[in-house]
């Protein structure tokens, strides 16, 4: 067996409900409760999962709470399918029941047709055209990165301008060929996938940072395959900006995969990055303080909070997050109950000693003339 599998850490749902209100849940077994309503008033928000295989998003500046609402939502989500979370910084590796450390020498699923290959590596290292041509005459099924490599090198080019991007494509080519992952093609292992498990994939000892993206983006290519109706996966990306790019495979697979049992949840702290393209396509938003204007502005485009957003965003205190999803009238501020445990130093916990006073829910949100 490749993977530490760990027993015991599951959060019990007594623990977990026990900051829940039961008479404001739609039903066991039929949502995902998003933390307590600020306001007393208001019922708890519950999309349903199948809310979630339309995507999600949590966004959060640095201590913000979103890392702990990803582990949060990690343990709800795994009580109807498998979750796997792409953890860059390792931060949910005490969490998790399966962990899959590449740096290790655990193996990775790589893609093994080479135009799959290809994509992949044009993304991964933003290839040009020319070096992209050179990269697709030397490749073939099944072939692995170090032999990808020497084939590069081996290869007579036809002109100067082929030679050019030969070197250049072997100088990006290289830390990758000859970093520590162990790759894997074909059918990968089932036990990181099963029902109900938590299953960590620690980037953080992968360097260069290349690597890491390759790492991550072939993940997520896999579980696009391994994906069913029947055998649905919910997949959590943490610092999810590190890895979205325009035309790329994640923009690409929130706009079509919800069909193949694939839920995205993407973690981040710069939802400028993601772009409104992406943020559109995403059905559940979670969104933790905000100091970036950038950021605020993008969020105030493309959420209901339109120019609240400027108001509101920047005033959440740690742990406090506004929800929106399509079936609830607007966004409603909830407070999400700590899970994720402290880092050595605590430099991956809840810290507000940046963030400013709390914002009143009824002030930013007043309440309807019949409550929900």
């Amino acid at each position: 067996m490749p993977f530490r599998i760990k027993h015991g850490l599951r959060w019990s749902s007594p623990d977990i409900k026990a900051v829940i209100p039961a008479q404001s849940m739609r039903g066991a077994g039929e949502c995902v409760p998003l933390g307590t309503p600020v306001d007393p008033l208001h019922r708890v928000p519950c999309p349903t999962p199948e809310d979630f295989m339309r995507h999600a998003v949590v966004l959060g500046s640095t201590g913000s709470g979103k890392s702990n609402t990803a582990s949060y939502l990690a343990r709800e989500l795994s009580r109807y399918a498998s979750v796997v979370i792409i953890d860059w910084y390792g931060e949910h590796v005490d969490e998790g029941d399966v962990i899959i450390d590449p740096a290790a020498g655990d193996p990775v699923p790589m893609p093994a047709d080479k135009v799959s290959i290809l994509e992949l590596l044009e993304e991964v290292l933003d290839l040009s055209p020319p070096q992209s041509y050179v990269l697709m005459k030397v490749l073939r099924d099944g072939i692995g990165l170090e032999q990808l490599v020497k084939e590069v090198e081996y290869l007579t080019p036809e002109g100067r301008w082929e030679n050019e991007s030969r070197l250049a494509l072997i100088r990006r080519l290289s830390p990758l060929a000859y970093s520590n992952i162990r790759s894997v093609t074909g059918d990968w292992a089932n036990t990181a996938l099963g029902n109900g498990l938590v299953s960590v994939l620690d980037l953080s000892r992968i360097h260069p940072l290349s690597s890491r993206r390759l790492v991550a983006l072939s993940m997520l290519r896999y579980l696009e395959t391994a994906a069913s109706p029947r055998r649905k996966v919910f997949v959590i990306v943490e610092e999810a900006q590190n890895l979205v790019k325009a035309n790329g495979l994640i923009a690409r697979q929130v706009a079509e995969v919800r069909k193949k049992g694939l839920g995205i949840v993407l973690v981040t702290q710069s939802p400028s990055k993601l772009g409104e393209d992406i943020l559109l396509n995403i059905n559940v938003r979670i969104m933790h303080s905000l100091r970036s204007w950038a950021d605020i502005e993008v969020m105030a485009r493309s959420s209901a909070l339109g120019s609240e957003a400027y108001r509101v965003l920047p005033k959440l205190r740690v742990g406090e997050a506004l929800v929106e999803y399509h079936t609830l009238p607007h966004p409603l501020l909830v407070r999400f109950p700590r899970v994720l445990k402290l880092g050595e130093g605590g430099e991956h916990g809840l810290d507000d000693t940046r963030i400013r006073e709390p914002v009143d829910a009824k002030e930013a949100f007043p309440l309807p003339g019949k409550h929900h």
